[in-house]
């Protein structure tokens, strides 16, 4: 048996509590807004064959709420504090045709594509403490931005 299946229940188990705790400590961060969850994982089941992995957790960047920084700004601020953390998936908006029909535009699709911050795994298996110092970063970056932009 591969050794990371055994441990497999209960790290689902860890990223799941800390995604709850993650997203409850930047609940009130302007410039970040959490992707919702579907209602059946707001209360996550009890049976861990239900739960979600929880291997990326992706929030979208308001860079409007951050005195207008870019969304790569934002991420190497916050890199520079020590925070793993990336611009999430590209989207569908700008592939080709060959790739991806896209019958209508999608403004949607390329502003979630171009506001779109990544957490990965690693982070999500840490300690409470650790999820704190990262939404404590965060909260700084954003802070900092905020007054920057009042101050300009």
């Amino acid at each position: 048996l591969i050794p990371q299946i055994e441990k497999l229940p209960e790290r689902n188990a860890r990223r799941c509590e800390n995604v709850r705790w993650l997203l409850a400590a930047l609940r009130d961060v302007a410039g970040l807004a959490a992707i919702a969850l579907p209602p059946e994982h707001s209360a996550l089941p009890v049976h861990a064959a239900d739960r979600p992995s929880f291997y990326k957790v992706a929030f979208l960047y308001d860079a409007a709420a951050c005195g207008g920084r870019s969304r790569d700004e934002f991420i190497a601020a916050i890199q520079a504090e020590g925070v793993a953390l990336d611009a999430g998936f590209r989207g569908f908006a700008d592939r080709s045709e060959n790739r991806c029909r896209k019958p209508l535009p999608l403004p949607h699709a390329r502003r979630a594509a171009e506001a779109t911050l990544l957490w990965h795994h690693p982070v999500l298996l840490e300690t409470h403490e650790t999820i704190d110092r990262v939404a404590e970063a965060i909260q700084k970056v954003v802070a900092e931005f905020s007054q920057q932009s009042r101050t300009h």
